[in-house]
């Protein structure tokens, strides 16, 4: 009984830890959702519009520190955003 519970918890943490990392995440800034993925993405105007200025810039990657989680959003020229990718720290 206690093998199968630690099994369902290690896998509930990789589902967790793998959806956390997802290219495909999201990333909410007050009302409006940032979404990456979709053909064409967000622009880089549309996503500074909606968030504010980015923690740190470079190039076609920024970086948005909220409370305690890191998205690092990568822009792929004319298809705008393309990734998101989720961090989170405790």
């Amino acid at each position: 009984m206690r093998k199968t519970k630690f099994i369902s918890l290690l896998l509930i943490t990789a589902v967790i830890f793998i959806l956390s990392n997802s290219a495909f995440a999201s990333m909410k800034c007050g009302v409006h959702l940032i979404t990456a993925g979709k053909s064409p993405g967000m622009s880089k105007y549309e996503v500074e519009k909606k968030c504010g200025a980015p923690y740190e810039k470079s190039g076609n990657r920024w970086l948005y520190v909220k409370r305690n989680t890191i998205y690092r959003l990568h822009f792929g020229g004319n298809n705008g955003l393309v990734a998101i990718h989720r961090e989170i720290s405790l």
